[in-house]
């Protein structure tokens, strides 16, 4: 029997071996590194091709702003840009007097048999929808359809609360001469202290702006000059990681602090004595007003919620013969319809409505409306 040691393998072949070795993990790595970055490619490729804009911030580009002494700022007149959501982007036009209308609108608007000019903030804007979608349009699509010829006037500005909107109604009374007056209302108008914001923005570069650090900060990231931001699948899961924390924890947090709201009176009473003297304006003008009360969300997903802030205004109109929509039932009823609340909402948004929320918002002022204008 052979018990000759196996031989020892020479120091060069134990250094082939682990040279071996070590090219195999290269390879190993070099294909890994290799395929993820033809992944990373690859999504980047479909996810530009699948979003026309994917924008972890919301905002105009370019800015639409411009100072105003009294109002605090307003649309520019003759703007072209667009509305960067955060998935999508939409046009964006207005007129030569900073309405969000089609060029000479307000000209033709004036000629009109019945005119009824919308005044509002970002929800009648229009934010995250086309023009054609907002309510304003959409209500003068079924007037007409009813055989009413109207002309409906569009003067949402984003950030308007009620003063603001009292102020631009002076402003064109004159001029539009209208028959009927929307007014647009959200909570905001009293959940903020809307005298103090106005006192603190600034328009920079067209965008409304409290803190000149934090918007530099936040124009860089929006001008994608950090090297994560160039990439549209960084943004895209971005954008999907906000979603899921804003479903998981904001959205139940917004729903409890509605759920908990206590009414500040203070804020109340100053956006009713504006209401009251919007409908002072309107009828030594011969004008009816009308006005509608937009949700959030969990208004909609929630019946037994309460509403203590939309109760004490709707209660307001009504004592004071202000004809008044809530839109609780109505968005309710399109949820049921359309397959669920938050189809009425933009993407990620609780507050303003998608293209379906602003056709129901239209369908439940038409009758209001049309009443308005028979009696005018």
């Amino acid at each position: 029997m052979d018990t000759t040691p196996p031989a020892s393998p020479t120091p060069s072949s134990a250094r082939e071996h682990t040279g071996a070795r070590k090219r195999r993990w290269k390879l190993r790595l070099a294909a890994l590194l290799l395929g993820c970055g033809l992944a990373f490619l690859g999504g980047e490729v479909t996810v530009r091709l699948a979003f026309g804009s994917i924008e972890p911030r919301r905002h105009f580009e370019p800015g639409a702003y411009r100072a105003d002494p009294e109002l605090g700022w307003a649309l520019r007149a003759n703007y072209r840009g667009r509305w960067k959501e955060k998935l999508y982007a939409v046009p964006v036009v207005t007129d030569e007097h900073g309405f969000r209308m089609p060029p000479g609108a307000f000209e033709r608007y004036r000629t009109a048999p019945r005119r009824v000019l919308v005044l509002g903030d970002s929800i009648t804007f229009g934010q995250g929808v086309r023009a054609e979608e907002t309510y304003p349009t959409r209500l003068e699509a079924l007037l007409r359809a009813q055989g009413v010829e109207a002309s409906v006037l569009n003067a949402g500005v984003p950030g308007y609360d009620t003063g603001q909107e009292r102020r631009v109604l002076e402003r064109l009374l004159e001029q539009a001469a209208p028959h009927a007056v929307v007014l647009g209302w959200y909570a905001n108008d009293v959940t903020v202290a809307s005298q103090d914001v106005r006192e603190r923005i600034r328009v920079i570069d067209g965008h409304l702006v409290d803190d000149e650090a934090a918007y530099r900060v936040w124009r860089r990231k929006i001008e994608h000059s950090y090297p994560w931001d160039k990439s549209a699948l960084i943004r895209w899961t971005n954008v999907k990681l906000r979603n899921w924390s804003w479903r998981r924890k904001t959205l139940r947090k917004r729903a409890r602090q509605t759920r908990e709201a206590r009414v500040i009176e203070e804020n109340l009473a100053a956006c009713l004595e504006e209401l009251g003297r919007i409908r002072d304006a309107c009828r030594a003008h011969g004008a009816q007003l009308v006005v509608a009360l937009f949700v959030p969300l969990e208004l909609v997903t929630e019946p037994d919620m309460p509403a203590r802030l939309w109760e004490r205004v709707r209660a307001f109109c009504e004592a004071e013969r202000i004809p008044v929509v809530d839109l609780r039932a109505p968005f309710q009823d399109a949820a049921r319809a359309s397959g669920g609340a938050e189809r009425l909402y933009v993407y990620a948004d609780r507050c303003h409505p998608s293209a379906v929320g602003h056709l129901a918002a239209a369908e439940a002022l038409l009758p209001l409306v049309r009443e308005a204008l028979a009696t005018r």
